[in-house]
């Protein structure tokens, strides 16, 4: 139950992360000249614009003033993607050998 718990906080906090961006994307607000306005809705929009600030993928270009920065849009999927494939494949490789134990046994 815990486990559930913990995947559906973190499916809320990726859905929120994901539409903070798309929020930028919709305008295309994709360089400095093409900023929007952006202002957090909730603490939890607050806190994950302030972590997405924080690890570059949204630049300030003014006050209150964003746009997302594609290039580290993308180095931030492929360093998420280098850290979960060993996780997936570790698991399957698990999940593989316990079932073979389970079947002979």
């Amino acid at each position: 139950m815990r486990s559930s718990a913990v995947l559906s906080v973190a499916a809320l906090v990726e859905r929120v992360r994901y539409r903070i961006i798309d929020h930028f994307m919709a305008f295309h607000a994709i360089e400095p000249e093409e900023a929007v306005d952006y202002l957090p809705t909730s603490p939890l929009y607050r806190r994950e614009f302030d972590a997405l600030l924080a690890r570059g993928l949204v630049r300030q270009a003014g006050y209150r003033r964003y746009w997302v920065d594609l290039a580290a849009c993308q180095a931030d999927v492929e360093r998420r993607r280098r850290r979960a494939v060993p996780i997936v494949v570790a698991t399957a490789i698990a999940s593989a050998v316990a079932l073979t134990f389970l079947y002979r046994g």
